[in-house]
Formats: structure tokens, C-alpha cells, sequence
């Protein structure tokens, strides 16, 4: 699967990023595997605010509810945000 990269670094990259702020890790402490209920401790408020700090950090993407209920790893989260960015022509 090719990466998808910004301005400002790999859509990967700045959600570790994101999260290391949000839940107060290292930035290369996050596996695609990594559950952001289990293993970050996050409850539904913290779910909720992790999507907005999401849509903040890629300029108001708007990540509907019925794709937030979904996302259970950092590997959700990146295939989500990558799924919803408009596609650069190639």
C-alpha cells in the first residue's frame, strides 16, 4: 500500500503525532496494532476528542460517526484519514 504524504509529512506521521499529544506517549510508541481503548486507555470522551483533534490536524476533514464508532487501532485511524483525504492526481 503506498503512503500517503502531505506538506507538513506522511499522513502516519502526524497522527503519531496527534496521538503522542492526545494520550502523552512517544511519538514511536504506536503500532498499527495498538488499541486506543486497551492499550492507551482512552474512553468515549477521549475517542471523541481524538477525532476532532484529527479533523483539526487535516485542515477540517470531517470523519463521520458512523466511521468513528469503527476505528479501534491506529491502523483504523490511518486507513480511515487516508480513505477520506481527496486523492492527489498522479
Amino acid at each position: 500500500m503506498g503512503e500517503n504524504t502531505t506538506q507538513e509529512g506522511s499522513v502516519e506521521d502526524r497522527i503519531h503525532n496527534v496521538l503522542a499529544e492526545k494520550f502523552d506517549r512517544p511519538k514511536d510508541g504506536f503500532t498499527n496494532e495498538t488499541s486506543i481503548r486497551n492499550d492507551l486507555g482512552a474512553d468515549s470522551l477521549d475517542e471523541v476528542e481524538l477525532t476532532q483533534h484529527l479533523e483539526d490536524e487535516f485542515d477540517g476533514l470531517k470523519i463521520p460517526e458512523e466511521k468513528a464508532i469503527e476505528i479501534k487501532t491506529v491502523g483504523d485511524i490511518i486507513r480511515c484519514v487516508n480513505e477520506l483525504l481527496p486523492k492527489k492526481p498522479t
